[in-house]
Formats: C-alpha cells, sequence, structure tokens
C-alpha cells in the first residue's frame, strides 16, 4: 500500500487503506460495516441497490429517529443522547424531535445508504414491553435532508462513487468516537450539498438481541464537546454552479479532527486529510458533486401507517369517538352502536390492498370522519391524497384524526408547475404512483374520490392482478379536428396526448437514451409495447376517454404504472385521458379486461343518487357527497336504513 500518499501518515494497518485498494480496483460502490456487526447476511444489504427501490426523504426537525419510522415508538437510536444540546427529558426525544413530513422518491438519487439495526448495542427503549422489530421487515426505507440530522453508526452503510470521499475515518479513534465522526462529517456534507442519505432496516442475527436498553435521565452522558460549528460551514450551494467536493470535504473534517483529536495531532491530521483527497484525485474521482433530485416526482407526505396499525391494535376510546362522530350526528347512537362498527375496524377484510382516497379540494376535508368510519372496516391500509398536507395535517390534529397518513398529489393554487392554469385533480393519477413508492406489503392500489359510494363487499372479490377501470368508456381521434365533438378537455388534451404519443414513439425506436428519465423500466421495451398494446385494443389513430373516479392497478405493473404515470404527467395530460390509455397501453389486446360496474352520474341524476344504489352488481356510485346528500331527507334515510347497515354486515342485498 506504500503507493497511497496516506501511507507516509499512517503506519498501521486501516480502513482507509482497503477504501483506497477498492476504488483503484475499479469499485462502484462500498459497502462498509464494522466486523462484529449482528447482521444475517451482508449481501441481503445490496437489495436496496435497485432502480426501482423508493423510499421516503425526511426533510424537517432537528434530529431524526429512524426507529420511529418503522412503527417502534418506544425506542430511539443510541447516539441521540449525545446530539441533544440541554439536558431534557430524554423519553421525548421521539415525539419532540421527529417531524412527520417526508418525502417520496425514488432511490436512484441516494448514494449514502445507512441500515439501521435494532439491538441492545444501538438503542435505548421507554418502556419495559419488548420492542417488536416485525413491524419494520416490510417498512420503506426512511432517508435524511438537511436540516435533519441523524446517526451514521447502527449497521453497514452503503456509499455510492461520487460520496467516496466521505469514507475517511481519522485513524485510532475507538469505535464510537469514529461513527460520531462519521455522523457529523454526512450530516455537515449533505447539508451543503443537497446529497440525499437513506436509512434501511436490516435484520439483526439473533433474535433474541432485539430489546433496547432501559434508559432512565440520569444515565445520559452530555458531556461530549460540542462539533455543532461544524455543521454550519458555508461553503458552496449547488443550486447554480455545483460544489468541489474536495475542498468542502477539506474543510469540513478539518473542523471536525480539532474536535475530536488532542491539539499536537490537528496539524498531521490536516495533512493526511489532504493526501486522501489527492490519492481519490489520482484515481479520477468526480470532482463536482451536483443534485439529482427531480421535484415533478417527488410528493410531500405525512406517513405514519406503522404507527396506525400498532395503535389499532388496542385502540383508544378517544380514537373510536372520533371515527364515530360524524355518523351518530347523522344516525344516532343507538344506530351507530348496533352496527358495531369497531368490530369491523379491528378486523379488516382487505388487508392486501392499499386504499388512496382522493380529497379534490381543501373544503371537502370535513368529510374525512364519514370516509373514516367506511373505509376503516374494510381496509387495513389506507392513504389520503390532498392538495395540502400542511393544511390536511392542520385539519388532522384539530379534530382528532392524528394517525391517518396522507399525500400531497394535487395542485393547491390551481396552477401546473410551468404556471398553466389546471385544476389540481387533472393529475390525481400520481396519487397511486406516490403510494406505490411507499413499498407497502399489498398486492394492488385501489383509488377512489371522497364523494365515491364504495359497494366495499364487492371489492373483496376483484382479480388482484389485473388493472381495472369504470366499465364506461368513449373514443376519439387523435388527429382529427371535429368540431361537432364536445368535451370540455380535448381543446388542450388533443395536443398533449398527441405529445405523450409522440414521445412514446421516440422511446420505441431506441435512438435516444431516455434511461435517466425513466429508470424504471427498459423503456425502449415498454414503450414499444405500449404502443403496440394500444394499438391493438383501439380502431387506428383513436385514443379512449372517460371517467376515472375510481380504479385499481396491480402491484405487479408498478413499475410500468410509474413510468406510464410520469411520461403522461410530463405532458400535462389530464386523468381522464391519461388513466384509459395507461390501462389500455399495459393491457395486451387478447386478454380479458377487467372493468368496475357501477353508476357514474351526472346533471339531474346527480340530485338523488341514492336511487340508483345496487348492491350486488355495481362497486360504486358516483357522486355521493357526504356533506350535502347525505343530510337531505330521503339521502339520510338511505344512508343510515339501507346502506351503512349493509355496510356493516358486510355483504350485499
Amino acid at each position: 500500500m506504500g503507493h497511497f500518499l496516506i501511507s507516509r501518515f499512517i503506519d498501521t494497518p486501516s480502513k482507509l487503506w482497503g477504501y483506497l485498494f477498492a476504488i483503484q480496483n475499479g469499485a462502484q460502490v462500498i459497502l462498509d460495516t464494522e466486523c462484529n456487526a449482528q447482521v444475517e447476511t451482508i449481501s441481503q444489504s445490496f437489495h436496496i441497490n435497485k432502480h426501482h427501490q423508493s423510499g421516503l426523504f425526511h426533510n424537517s426537525s432537528s434530529i431524526f429517529n429512524p426507529f420511529y419510522h418503522y412503527g417502534i415508538t418506544d425506542a430511539f437510536p443510541l447516539e441521540s443522547v449525545i446530539y441533544r444540546p440541554t439536558n431534557r427529558d430524554v423519553r421525548n426525544i421521539s415525539k419532540e424531535t421527529n417531524s412527520d413530513i417526508f418525502y417520496i422518491a425514488d432511490w436512484n438519487s441516494v448514494p449514502i445508504r445507512q441500515g439501521v439495526l435494532v439491538s441492545k448495542t444501538t438503542c435505548y427503549k421507554y418502556k419495559q414491553e419488548t420492542v417488536i422489530t416485525s413491524n419494520a421487515i416490510s417498512s420503506s426505507p426512511v432517508a435524511v435532508g438537511y436540516p435533519s440530522f441523524a446517526p451514521y453508526s447502527t449497521g453497514p452503510t452503503i456509499f455510492f462513487k461520487k460520496v467516496f470521499p466521505l469514507l475517511f475515518l481519522p485513524p485510532n479513534l475507538d469505535l464510537p468516537r469514529r461513527q460520531l465522526f462519521r455522523t457529523l462529517l454526512i450530516n455537515a456534507f449533505t447539508k451543503n450539498t443537497q446529497i440525499n442519505s437513506a436509512f434501511y432496516n436490516v435484520d439483526t442475527h439473533l433474535d433474541t438481541n432485539n430489546d433496547c436498553i432501559l434508559l432512565s435521565s440520569h444515565q445520559v452522558n452530555l458531556q461530549s464537546k460540542s462539533s455543532f460549528p461544524c455543521l454550519n460551514v458555508e461553503f458552496c450551494s449547488i443550486s447554480e454552479y455545483g460544489c468541489n467536493i474536495q475542498e468542502l470535504f477539506h474543510k469540513i473534517s478539518s473542523c471536525l479532527v480539532k474536535q475530536f483529536l488532542p491539539r499536537e495531532n490537528v496539524s498531521a491530521m490536516k495533512l493526511l486529510i489532504t493526501a486522501w483527497g489527492e490519492d481519490l484525485q489520482k484515481f479520477e474521482m468526480n470532482e463536482e458533486v451536483n443534485s439529482d433530485n427531480d421535484n415533478k416526482v417527488m410528493f410531500k407526505t405525512v406517513y405514519k401507517i406503522p404507527q396506525q396499525v400498532n395503535l389499532f391494535r388496542n385502540i383508544s376510546y378517544d380514537i373510536v369517538k372520533t371515527i364515530l362522530k360524524d355518523v351518530i350526528s347523522l344516525c344516532g347512537v343507538q344506530k351507530t352502536k348496533s352496527w358495531d362498527p369497531i368490530k369491523n375496524i379491528l378486523h379488516p377484510l382487505i388487508d392486501d390492498i392499499l386504499l388512496i382516497v382522493v380529497f379534490n379540494y381543501n373544503n371537502v376535508y370535513n368529510s374525512l370522519g364519514f370516509n373514516e368510519y367506511l373505509h376503516r372496516q374494510y381496509f387495513k391500509y389506507i392513504i389520503y391524497c390532498v392538495p395540502s398536507v400542511s393544511n390536511f395535517q392542520n385539519y388532522t390534529e384539530k379534530t382528532g384524526f392524528h394517525y391517518v397518513s396522507f399525500i400531497e398529489g394535487l395542485a393547491d393554487d390551481g396552477l401546473a408547475d410551468d404556471g398553466l392554469a389546471e385544476e389540481g385533480w387533472y393529475f390525481f393519477y400520481q396519487c397511486v404512483s406516490a403510494a406505490m413508492k411507499l413499498d407497502l406489503p399489498v398486492k394492488g392500489y385501489l383509488q377512489i374520490g371522497d364523494d365515491v359510494l364504495l359497494n366495499s363487499w364487492n371489492i373483496l372479490t376483484i382479480p388482484r392482478n389485473e388493472m381495472m377501470v369504470f366499465s364506461e368508456e368513449k373514443y376519439v381521434d387523435l388527429y382529427k379536428d371535429d368540431p361537432d365533438f364536445q368535451w370540455d378537455y380535448w381543446e388542450t388534451g388533443q395536443k398533449d396526448i398527441q405529445n405523450v404519443i409522440s414521445e412514446l414513439q421516440k422511446l420505441s425506436s431506441g435512438d435516444e437514451d431516455f434511461s435517466k428519465a425513466y429508470p424504471l423500466v427498459n423503456v425502449t421495451y415498454f414503450a414499444t409495447n405500449f404502443l403496440q398494446n394500444l394499438q391493438g385494443n383501439l380502431e387506428p389513430n383513436f385514443v379512449a376517454y372517460g371517467a376515472t373516479d375510481i380504479f385499481y392497478v396491480p402491484k405487479v405493473l408498478k413499475n410500468e404504472y410509474i413510468t406510464a404515470s410520469e411520461l403522461f404527467r410530463k405532458y400535462h395530460c389530464m386523468v381522464e385521458l391519461a388513466l384509459r390509455n395507461i390501462y389500455l397501453g399495459l393491457k395486451r389486446p387478447r386478454e380479458q379486461k377487467f372493468l368496475f360496474e357501477g353508476r357514474a352520474l351526472w346533471d339531474a341524476d346527480r340530485e338523488k343518487p341514492w336511487v340508483y344504489f345496487n348492491g350486488v352488481n355495481d362497486t360504486f356510485i358516483h357522486p355521493y357527497k357526504w356533506l350535502r346528500d347525505a343530510w337531505k331527507k330521503e339521502g339520510r334515510r338511505f344512508a343510515c336504513r339501507r346502506y351503512l347497515p349493509l355496510h356493516s354486515l358486510r355483504k350485499p342485498s
């Protein structure tokens, strides 16, 4: 190893030698871990390298608790106590400093991925009860962005080539200080460069080692020397020109070594840092760091499903009261109790479908109570898609629905990201795309509007591996201008879908490299099949359109659906055009089509939707507005005497 410059400053075997040897031999990814890490198998950590993996990007709070995301709400990282500036009650650390707001995004823009081990050596707990890790296994990874502050120490860490400089560790530090140095270095670096880092769950080697250390406040050692000034290094911004990775690394790490080493060793360590950078440059390390984030495919979310599932195992009186409140107001306390809805809520029938309920506008949030009452009796997993996460979060906190999960998947101001006037619901087909990236343990995704009266008992039997849309469908010539054709959205929609078809044709030709724009699939193969299916399902040059208030997408089509939805969204293709043609583009012409039967009402029929109820043959009625129709005399009679009793019985009539 003598040809490395760092060998002049290190006279004993060092991990730094190993890092440089791997880089010299062409390593693109390095997994770094301690030799005593209790991991079932190191290779299982690499499953998160796949392009189709997605996760949650944390974006606010001073300290981040990864265990909280996995549903382990009574535990927090062992290292967290080091980072607290004052000796406040450590039992509040999870609730006080862990924000609920994240961003959903693809993992191909996350070059630092930290494994999280839940064991006696990695976490404290609040209570005597055993920490259950089974809920963490199927949860999505969590990522952190400034100003979050999270420990990098509890498991194997994956580094991609662009962040190899951050592998640097001062030699001769003991393990706790080595972990603290890396934590501070990565947090300071990600703050200044906006490079993303992520957490993923790692199984421990021994099941008996999953209890955390019980912590009392007098056990907390807050004597660690403060290194926070190094986190505030203001060096560069990547928004315009990019950062020089070596210079930024040198400045931050030089600041940090002053906090960890005796004064007489600091000068020598700065020389080692310089030598490390020069060694990396010999291996053609990229000096410019730029963000890979694409805001168009990131979704803000409040994600509490693991916590909600745990909460409902022993549901509190306050939550029961909140869920029943609106239905009791409508039908009376005796009728509501006679239906025994809480028994159904504790034992939902559908645990393999994620239900996504769309609130198109802020002014319909008041229907949340009815939607919770209805859908919790059938669906284990529910996410709401809303115009504004912050507004909806304020509403849920005020009304007692603090446990729900939701995604900001609609435009709040009626403007698209290019400033064009568009309704937020135009693109709500992306609500499913966002939900898919959470990677919940389900077989498919059912999306409805808040004003869809769902005969949920008929959902029990739908095929889990088939995409489904409403059975009524219309068609229009893609290229012909017909003055007699009347559809409000065709004036702009025609141009939009023409652009989509044009790009699909380019993609299918393979002439251009679109792999970065569409990383989830083999894009040439995808586009070719999509066009062939579309042409086989329709007459030449025709496209489909129609109502989209209910649809289902199987998980087996996850990557294809996400790719298609991002392509249609790129050209502002509104949902009544986009979804129908996505369905036909993903469906082989000779395969059986599975469709939802129901009633999509218009004009005067919308004044009395209950007249069209058919619990045996239909899956839905749209619209049935709980804030309006249910309070009419006939609408209330229908709700309280017919629909709600059937709903609680969970069978058609």
